[in-house]
């Protein structure tokens, strides 16, 4: 050991680097540590360059097979634009989405606004006013504003209109009760299948 530390210079770090590198290299000559010897693939798909040895690229595909994968690509191709539309994957419009982006905002915004300014009252009622008060009481208001804008997440997407070429009502409570029924009866054909 002191042997290697003279060979290392006699610094700590390059002491220590070599005898990490030493001590890989008997595990190494050894093959303790590193699993089972790796096993090499059967001769016939092997394939081997003009030196005799072993190469891991692929080789080139042959022109005939070339031309047949084009001929399948075109077939796929001509399959998927002669399909029908699938309803499923039809997009969102973009007006209806800023539509209800929209009436997302407009409907967390207040209870996102309470709850981010109920801690700090909290926090002032107890450290400058003493008054004392129950922590059961900031978990339920905690809980009822975030859940608040859980809902008002879900009430923005129910409550804007759907169809593109109408903008909906200020409050949307009548494009709410036309489009819950619609949403439950999707999830139950999706359900059923």
């Amino acid at each position: 050991m002191t042997h290697t530390l003279h060979q290392a210079c006699l610094t700590p770090a390059r002491a220590s680097q070599g005898l990490r590198r030493r001590s890989v290299a008997v595990f190494a000559k050894d093959r303790k540590g590193f699993g089972s010897t790796p096993t090499q693939a059967p001769a016939e798909q092997a394939k081997v360059n003009k030196r005799g040895k072993v190469t891991s690229r692929q080789g080139t595909v042959s022109p005939k097979e070339q031309k047949k994968s084009v001929e399948q690509y075109k077939e796929q191709y001509e399959e998927w634009q002669n399909a029908p539309p699938d309803l499923e994957d039809t997009e969102l419009p973009q007006v209806v989405g800023d539509r209800m982006l929209k009436r997302i905002v407009a409907c967390t915004g207040l209870p996102i606004l309470v709850s981010l300014t109920v801690y700090p009252l909290f926090y002032y009622l107890k450290v400058v006013k003493d008054i004392d008060v129950p922590t059961w009481a900031v978990y339920i208001t905690s809980s009822l504003t975030w859940g608040g804008a859980l809902l008002g997440i879900s009430y923005g997407v129910l409550s804007a209109s759907w169809d593109p070429a109408r903008e909906g009502t200020t409050l949307g409570w009548v494009e709410f009760q036309a489009n819950l029924p619609a949403l439950i009866d999707r999830i139950r054909s999706k359900g059923g299948r």
